[in-house]
């Protein structure tokens, strides 16, 4: 609360001159995963996490859709299940990450972070 405009800016851009370390997902989870991220779950209607983060993760800043891509497996599938909860809601009046979260059980949120700590350029 009492960062002013530069110091904000200036943590920002401390942050993304760092160079990152890619992540490596769990071989036994690479084969679930990436059918979550590249496909989804038409069963459960859940929709591919590509369609709005990208193909190899990426993001899309003009949607303001974030990368994910090189993300650690851990705080990927923290923040997954607060969408699911309710306790995580910056996804504005569309709800579309609580929407597909709620549908997401936990051993496809292991296998989806995992698989998105894995993608990295």
């Amino acid at each position: 609360d009492a960062l002013s405009a530069q110091d904000i800016e200036n943590i920002a851009a401390y942050f993304a001159s760092q160079t990152t370390t890619p992540g490596q997902a769990k071989k036994d989870l690479v084969e679930k995963g990436e059918i979550m991220y590249r496909q989804g779950n038409a069963a459960t209607k859940v929709a591919a996490c590509a369609a709005c983060h990208g193909p190899a993760g990426e993001g899309v800043s003009l949607a303001a859709f974030p990368a994910l891509a090189g993300q650690h497996a851990d705080y990927i599938a923290s923040q997954l299940k607060k969408f699911r909860s309710g306790e995580r809601s910056n996804d504005g009046d569309s709800r579309m990450m609580r929407s597909v979260t709620a549908r997401l059980n936990d051993k496809e949120i292991e296998a989806v972070a995992s698989y998105i700590s894995g993608l990295y350029k």
